[in-house]
């Protein structure tokens, strides 16, 4: 669970989201072309694309004194399915003969993939492990009040407020009122297809287990 939480950290976050949409839509590039499409000094972007790469988002392979990097394609990352949804979501821009800065700067809406803007809040309702504990609840038990969920995860009543309010506004979970009290329940068809399919592949995940055997510490 807590490199699901790692991943979908790793992947909220423009900048980081710039560079997996370059890749998506232009393919390897080296890390010098990454850099001088982000405009940013060579020390920033090798921490970015570490990052990428320690959470399994981006593979990358040396040849001679450069470095490429390529979105990853594992079999045996669990998380893999969240990558390929998002490197699919962004390769439908289809951008013709644009720069590699012009694919950096892109971040609205085009050809059905959400605006960046929409992506990052996705993917920030699965940023936090009591978040994680609270849907695989619901998916597993079925709809509970607030209460029943601080008991059965040994949460306390803030904490499971304060997190069933982030994935209510996320528009992840459902609350109805019973006449006594909120009941919460898990939306399992959203109203974007991103947002269905990504919260698809995040339970799938949560199902299977955790297993990272592809994830490399830098």
């Amino acid at each position: 669970m807590e490199s699901l939480v790692r991943l979908c950290r790793t992947l909220a976050n423009y900048r980081r989201l710039a560079i997996v949409r370059l890749l998506a839509i232009a393919g390897e590039q080296a890390a010098s072309a990454i850099s001088k499409a982000l405009g940013t000094s060579p020390a920033e972007t090798s921490n970015e694309l570490r990052m990428l790469v320690a959470n399994g988002v981006l593979w990358q392979r040396r040849s001679g004194r450069y470095v490429y990097y390529d979105i990853s394609k594992s079999t045996v990352d669990r998380r893999q399915p969240i990558i390929s949804l998002l490197k699919g979501s962004f390769s439908k821009k289809l951008p013709g003969k644009r720069k590699l800065a012009d694919l950096v700067r892109w971040r609205e809406a085009a050809n059905g993939c959400p605006a960046d803007k929409h992506i990052y809040a996705c993917l920030t309702a699965f940023t936090h492990p009591r978040r994680l504990q609270i849907l695989k609840h619901l998916t597993e038990r079925g709809p509970a009040t607030r209460l029943a969920l601080s008991s059965a995860l040994s949460m306390s009543e803030a904490a499971s407020e304060r997190q069933l309010d982030k994935l209510v506004r996320r528009g992840v979970v459902t609350r109805t009122h019973n006449g006594l009290e909120y009941v919460y329940s898990l939306r399992k068809s959203l109203d974007a297809e991103f947002d269905s399919r990504l919260l698809a592949c995040v339970l799938k995940c949560l199902e299977a287990g955790e297993s990272d055997p592809t994830l490399v510490q830098v």
